[in-house]
């Protein structure tokens, strides 16, 4: 009976220094955030998407207001916060501090149940929206007016 109750005690050893270590391998060195980005890659694979590209000037060279409001609601997004490459600058006032997209960053935002996806087009002063292309007349329309009243 002694001798049982040592083999569970040691068993429980184990498993507890196994849980302990998976727990190290799993979120200290982010495999579940390689899984998740992985996922997300396949799953994309799968889907058609519509891509709408918002220029910083049009062919005029004249501004274009909806670049500055994408711009504006892109920095209101907590998802600009967490993500892995965003470039700080300081604003006109001494102590506002503005993010950046870095070149080709993604940023995701959730409109309606639909996610919306964004990133700065490289070597280009613009913006490209991406979503899927089954769910864009549902969205597209309300999600424009939401960032350009988000001001």
């Amino acid at each position: 009976m002694r001798l049982i109750l040592w083999y569970l005690f040691l068993w429980l050893i184990v498993v507890g220094i196994v849980l302990f270590l998976a727990r190290i391998v799993l979120f200290k060195t982010g495999l579940i955030y390689m899984v998740k980005k992985w996922w997300k890659t396949v799953v994309d694979v799968f889907h058609v998407y519509q891509s709408y590209k918002v220029p910083e000037f049009n062919n005029n060279l004249q501004e274009n207001h909806l670049y500055m409001k994408v711009y504006a609601y892109l920095n209101s997004l907590s998802s600009m916060e967490d993500s892995d490459f965003t470039n700080l600058f300081t604003g006109k006032k001494s102590n506002e501090i503005i993010l950046r997209l870095y070149q080709n960053q993604i940023v995701g935002d959730e409109f309606l149940a639909v996610p919306v996806r964004t990133n700065n087009e490289d070597g280009t002063r613009s913006f490209v929206l991406k979503t899927r292309k089954a769910d864009k007349w549902r969205i597209l329309g309300p999600y424009l007016q939401h960032i350009h009243k988000s001001d």
